[in-house]
């Protein structure tokens, strides 16, 4: 797999920004212990692409869905 890492220390937590496979498609955010937590994007092999908050791994909180075809 490839990728990119940049890591940081804030509030006692380990938070780091990546690039890299997740859920079948590539995620470009801030991870918290591996898993996508706070700011970030999710696109998929047909385009649907998921961009805004994330919390455990899921998205979270206000963001912007938009399916493959432009909606």
């Amino acid at each position: 797999m490839c990728g990119f890492l940049v890591s940081c220390v804030s509030g006692g937590f380990l938070t780091s920004v990546v690039g890299k496979k997740y859920r079948k498609g590539i995620y470009t955010g801030e991870m918290l212990f591996g898993v996508p937590y706070g700011q970030g994007k999710l696109v998929l092999p047909d385009g649907t692409s998921y961009d805004g908050g994330w919390r455990s791994g899921e998205p979270h909180g206000e963001g912007t869905f938009v399916v493959a075809d432009g909606h």
